[in-house]
């Protein structure tokens, strides 16, 4: 989790492009909380928010989201990764290949966090392709809608 604070001032004049600055900087993240007051000097006025956030990665090639393996998790997001890697240990062993040939935790962390509910989600992901969605699609699908 990452911190950024922002001031915002209510003077007409700035208050466009403070604001501007600030969804500029959001567009690519995920708020994991915010805090804000409003702070009054002699001469200005002014929100003063901080942003606990993390990352979401916007592929340039292909557009398409990951997280860091870093990102932190919620107890409940915790218990869905854990069921991905017990699936992903699973098919692996029925596969005979490594765990990572069937999904990076990278690319199972960001299933989590963009909490996706279909095939056409599965699309979005960074390392899911054709190929992968075919064969490991379905599954993944079932897994999370069982949870």
């Amino acid at each position: 989790m990452q911190i950024k604070t922002f001031h915002i001032r209510v003077s007409k004049e700035h208050i466009n492009s403070d604001e501007e600055k600030l969804n500029d900087f959001l567009k690519d993240k995920e708020v994991i909380n915010t805090f804000a007051e409003l702070v009054k000097t002699d001469k200005i006025i002014f929100w003063s928010i901080v942003i606990a956030y993390e990352e979401r990665i916007i592929d340039d090639k292909s557009g398409k989201i990951t997280y860091s393996k870093e990102t932190e998790l919620s107890e409940d997001e915790q218990k869905i990764i854990d069921a991905l890697k017990q699936w992903r240990t699973n098919t692996a062993a029925k596969e005979n290949v490594p765990q990572f040939v069937i999904a990076h935790d990278k690319e199972l962390i960001t299933i989590v966090k963009q909490k996706v509910e279909n095939i056409d989600d599965l699309k979005t992901i960074k390392g899911f392709g054709e190929k992968k969605i075919a064969k490991y699609g379905e599954d993944i699908i079932a897994l999370l809608n069982s949870l």
